[in-house]
């Protein structure tokens, strides 16, 4: 299960580096090699690499993107304001640095899912997409798209992280994780965290929780829930990410990230960013930051 997680054993580099993409920056996903971005308000994907940031392509056709997840070989994107998701293949000769204009063409899949999809997951086989506004989760097969599960959970689900067995969903109107039971859709526990619950996070073994509400992070035994601790980060709190080692923080409202080790929770600083951070990707060596206000991200 650790596996899953722990993608190195080394603290990142802080760089500094700041590079455009897209109009409303709001997720981000690492391919092996490439980063993508969700620009929400330019209904499009941008491909970067992730070595020094060069553009790759635009995927185009990708309405109101605002999660994404790779399965492998596709990139999923939700599109919130058609209640769909997107699937696009992944072109490895794209990796180069080729710039291509528009890659909407490779747009292989649209599929319904519930009301505002918010967040992504994949479990191994299976896309998970948190419906924000009908207070579910839909299970789609990553292979074909067929729905196989619409699984109700609580009020205002919007982040999603997967633990080898269960899919972890923050309720950000209920204070709340639920813990879902991958293999089948059953909710098997439901446990309060914070207010406004919005990013979620697995280390192969904790679940943290990032609550915009409060400026916390709050720990939690992965096995049973059982809450293990809570460490304070930056104001509105809105996205985590696990490098291996230490978790980062997505401070919207300080345009900072935070870095707490894994081991303690033990704040070990704060780095400055775009404004209004919102979302993190990992690439095995560096964090990348979504900086939502600033149409950038930041290279840490």
């Amino acid at each position: 299960m650790e596996a899953i997680a722990l993608m190195r054993w080394f603290g990142a580099a802080q760089t500094g580096a700041q590079f455009s993409v897209g109009s409303r920056p709001k997720a981000l996903a690492f391919d092996s090699n490439d980063i993508w971005v969700a620009n929400e308000l330019g209904n499009n994907l941008t491909r970067i690499r992730a070595s020094d940031g060069a553009v790759v392509e635009t995927v185009s056709g990708v309405p109101t993107p605002i999660a994404l997840a790779f399965d492998g070989d596709h990139m999923w994107a939700a599109n919130s304001s058609r209640n769909t998701v997107s699937k696009i293949a992944v072109d490895e000769q794209l990796r180069p640095p080729r710039a291509r204009a528009d890659a909407g063409s490779r747009i292989v899949g649209v599929y319904p899912v519930g009301a505002n999809p918010t967040a992504l997951a994949f479990d191994g086989a299976q896309i998970w997409v948190a419906n924000f506004s009908d207070n579910t989760v839909t299970k789609l097969r990553a292979s074909s798209g067929e729905r196989l599960a619409t699984v109700p959970v609580g009020s205002g689900p919007n982040a999603l992280a997967f633990d080898g067995a269960f899919i972890w969903v923050t309720n950000q109107f209920d204070g709340s994780v639920s813990k879902v039971l991958a293999v089948d859709g059953t909710v098997v526990g439901t446990f309060p965290v914070g207010p406004e619950p919005s990013g979620v996070a697995f280390d192969g073994q904790t679940i943290w929780v990032a609550n915009r509400g409060d400026a916390t992070v709050v720990a939690l035994r992965a096995s049973d829930g059982g809450r293990l601790g809570v460490a304070a980060v930056g104001k509105s709190p809105t996205a985590i990410a696990f490098d291996g080692v230490h978790l980062w923080v997505a401070n919207a409202s300080d345009s900072t990230v935070t870095k707490l080790r894994a081991s303690d929770g033990s704040n070990l600083g704060s780095f400055q960013t775009g404004a209004v951070p919102i979302a993190l990707s990992f690439d095995g060596v560096y964090v990348w930051v979504a900086n939502q206000a600033s149409n950038t991200l930041s290279k840490l």
